[in-house]
Order: C-alpha cells, then sequence, then structure tokens
C-alpha cells in the first residue's frame, strides 16, 4: 500500500485548503480568489478543481480515491477520468447535491503504467483518501513545459462530462505541457484577476474571452478592457509566447441587434493581439456553427464540442 500525498502528484494546483474531512486542491492565488470573493457564483467557479490532473507512473494494482464534492459552477456534477497510458481507461460522475460523498475504487492493470486523473470542471473536490493497492511508490511525471489558459466558462470547461475532453486538456497533452487553467465562468476581460504570484512560470498562454464582453459591453468598453487585460499580461510574462483566441460560433448572435456585430470580434481582437505582439486564431474558424456540438444548442460545447475544439486548436496552433 502506497501513501504517497497526492498532492505531490498533481499538476494545475497552486495551493490548498482544507475542507471537511480532507484538503481542497486550489488554482487560484488568495490575491485572485480575493478578486472573486463577493460573488457567489464566481467564488464557486474559483473553487472548482478544472485543468487539474494527478499524473504518475505506478506498478500499482488497484486505485481508491474518496472525498467531497462541493459547488464549481451553476452544474450539478462532478466527474473523474482516469487514463492509463494516455487512453481512457474508467470515468466516475455524480450529483453534487445528490452524491457530495465521492467513493472510487478501480482496478488497475498489472505492471507499470502510466496513470492521469482528471479531475472534474465544474466542481471543487476535497480530497480525503488516496492509496494505491499492491504496488511500490508512484513517481511524478511532470512535463518540462508549463501551459497557462486564461478565458470564461468555455475555457473552464463548459459542459464536459469527460474532463480530459475539455479543450484546455487536450491542448496541454497534445503539446505534452503542465496545465493552469484560470478560466472563470462568465468572466470578461478584467485586468485584475491576473497575478504574476503564482509559483507558476508559463512557457505559453492562451488567452480565450470576449464573448461575454460583448453581451455586456458596448465596443469602446471591450477595446479598453481588451487592452488593458493583454497589458497586464505583458508586464507579467513579456517575453512569453501569447495566443489570443477569438470567441466560437454562438447560436443566438441575431438575436441582439442592439449590439455591435458579433464578427466584429475577430478583427477587433486580432488588433489587439498584434499590438501586444501575440498570435491571434479565429475561434469562428475554430468551431463549426453546428448546434449538436453545443450542451445548451447555441453558446457552451458539449464532450463533442469541446474535443473538436482541442483538435483544431492544436493544429491551428502547430501550423
Amino acid at each position: 500500500m502506497a501513501h504517497t500525498p497526492w498532492n505531490s502528484l498533481m499538476q494545475g494546483v497552486i495551493g490548498q485548503e482544507c475542507r471537511g474531512d480532507g484538503c481542497m486542491p486550489l488554482r487560484f492565488t488568495p490575491a485572485q480568489m480575493a478578486v472573486y470573493a463577493d460573488d457567489p457564483g464566481y467564488h464557486a467557479c474559483s473553487q472548482a478543481s478544472s485543468g487539474m490532473c494527478l499524473d504518475c507512473e505506478t506498478d500499482a494494482e488497484e486505485l481508491i480515491l474518496e472525498g467531497d464534492a462541493f459547488r464549481g459552477s451553476t452544474r450539478d456534477i462532478w466527474s473523474f477520468d482516469l487514463l492509463v497510458d494516455r487512453r481512457l481507461f474508467a470515468h466516475k460522475e455524480g450529483s453534487i447535491a445528490q452524491e457530495p460523498h465521492m467513493s472510487w475504487r478501480v482496478k488497475l492493470p498489472k505492471g507499470r503504467k502510466h496513470v492521469q486523473l482528471y479531475f472534474p470542471c465544474l466542481a471543487s473536490v476535497s480530497i480525503s483518501r488516496l492509496e494505491w493497492l499492491g504496488g511500490t511508490e508512484p513517481l511524478p511525471v511532470v512535463p518540462q513545459k508549463r501551459l497557462l489558459c486564461l478565458g470564461d466558462s468555455i475555457t473552464q470547461g463548459y459542459t464536459v462530462h469527460f474532463p480530459g475532453l475539455s479543450y484546455a486538456a487536450r491542448l496541454a497533452a497534445a503539446l505534452d505541457m503542465a496545465l493552469l487553467n484560470q478560466a472563470i465562468a462568465g468572466e470578461t476581460f478584467h485586468a485584475a484577476m491576473l497575478d504574476g504570484a503564482l509559483g507558476f512560470t508559463p512557457n505559453l498562454i492562451t488567452v480565450a474571452y470576449g464573448t461575454n464582453d460583448w453581451s455586456c459591453k458596448p465596443r469602446d468598453m471591450l477595446v479598453r478592457d481588451a487592452e488593458e487585460y493583454l497589458d497586464g499580461v505583458r508586464r507579467l510574462w513579456p517575453r512569453v509566447p501569447l495566443v489570443v483566441i477569438g470567441p466560437l460560433w454562438r447560436g443566438d448572435q441575431e438575436q441582439f441587434p442592439e449590439r455591435f456585430p458579433f464578427a466584429d470580434l475577430q478583427p477587433i481582437l486580432a488588433s489587439a493581439a498584434e499590438r501586444h505582439d501575440a498570435r491571434f486564431v479565429r475561434g469562428d474558424e475554430l468551431f463549426p456553427a453546428v448546434p449538436e456540438l453545443m450542451q445548451d444548442a447555441f453558446l457552451h460545447p458539449n464532450d463533442l464540442g469541446q474535443a473538436l475544439y482541442g483538435e483544431r486548436l492544436v493544429a491551428a496552433l502547430k501550423r
């Protein structure tokens, strides 16, 4: 029986706090969480475990995971993906309201293998027990490069059931990078959430906002906020490669004639990216206008939509 502390095997974690009988891994600094503390919705999202992955090599024959799930979004779901040698091996999900206590026991293939446990995108979790049975101490797998993803609900993982299919997770896996996902559902270009004191030095940064800005800001305010945000990113990480991703297609854009044209977001953000020595990727070319790829038919990709988004983004970046 191996009792290696779970936090020594984790990626995408920069802190933790005690909650209930266990410890909750966190992906934001205390200063960032203070920005979101006064709004219940943002506060819950800031505690979600989006992008976190336990990554190790082990010869254990069984894994035991126990803990509690808490709200980390508007969705009533917690879910884990277990990959063995980079292939999906097992999945577990439940209702936060009906099954707040998680208990999962998984028999693993014999021999040495690479095991990755993806944590929920839309819930926060407090781990009280993580044990490896029938083997020696697991060894952490730590990629040499690091990816920081900044964005809104789509980057957080709305509305995946399989967290390993989120576009940010697929991007990190394809590029062999450790992921820190600092996306918050409902967020806009909001420079106050930036904090260089992460203890995490990225080798690549992606920024994906705009669709929420379009919903609540006039054009000049959006332009100002995008400039201020990208200025902040560049002050903190002046030489790190930066990718700005334009908003994906949304099915309700014609329902708001009082707003400026949604299509204008692509050239607006392309210009902002150029001024900040960043690469721009058109979101409307990454995602087709197919409502069936959306969980809600107009805004948030489902599992298939997130996976497709990730694959196309990887291809765009490799070009």
